[in-house]
């Protein structure tokens, strides 16, 4: 699996949900902030996610040393290149918005950590999430991502927010954006 499809993968799952939510079912990646690690399965990559809840936005960033980091609105699916902090570029583009998802009933549950998760298929994909709606596990027919770290605790809002001095340009013609995972 390709860093590319990587981003791919969970952007399709997002598609695969209804759009509206069921009572009492999770709401992805919930109300509250927080930061976890994914292991990429099978390319051994971690992904660093950070979300900021009263905005919807979440911070990726793969610690593969290429100091590239994608700060994507949920809801209006704007989203923000930065390379290098900004330093070498910053560029916008649009991505599709998230709306929201109605899970089927779980298909079952397990324990990642020291989580508790519940399972929901979507397709040929799957997700485990918290009763807090943290997707803990992502399956798919590609690979997985297996969060390995996950801390409930608010985020600086200023790491969602482009650099001081900073401007970001939309992406040079015949360029395609990176493609996202939520």
């Amino acid at each position: 699996m390709s860093k590319a499809r990587l981003f791919a993968i969970p952007l399709m799952l997002c598609a695969l949900w209804p759009a509206q939510a069921q009572q009492g079912a999770p709401v992805l990646f919930g109300r509250a902030d927080f930061e976890m690690e994914w292991k990429v399965e099978p390319l051994k990559l971690v992904l660093s996610a950070r979300y900021l809840a009263a905005r919807r936005i979440m911070r990726l960033e793969i610690l593969d040393g290429t100091s590239r980091v994608i700060l994507r609105d949920l809801g209006t699916g704007e989203a923000r290149l930065l390379i290098a902090q900004g330093q070498k570029g910053a560029y916008s583009f649009m991505a599709a918005p998230m709306g929201r998802f109605t899970p089927g009933p779980p298909t079952g549950s397990q324990t990642i950590g020291n989580e508790e998760c519940r399972e929901f298929a979507s397709g040929p994909a799957s997700l485990c999430l918290t009763d807090d709606g943290i997707p803990l596990k992502m399956t798919f027919p590609e690979g997985s991502l297996t969060a390995s770290r996950l801390l409930r605790q608010p985020q600086l809002p200023a790491m969602f927010e482009l650099p001081a001095g900073v401007q970001a340009k939309p992406l040079p013609a015949g360029v395609q954006p990176p493609p996202l995972p939520f």
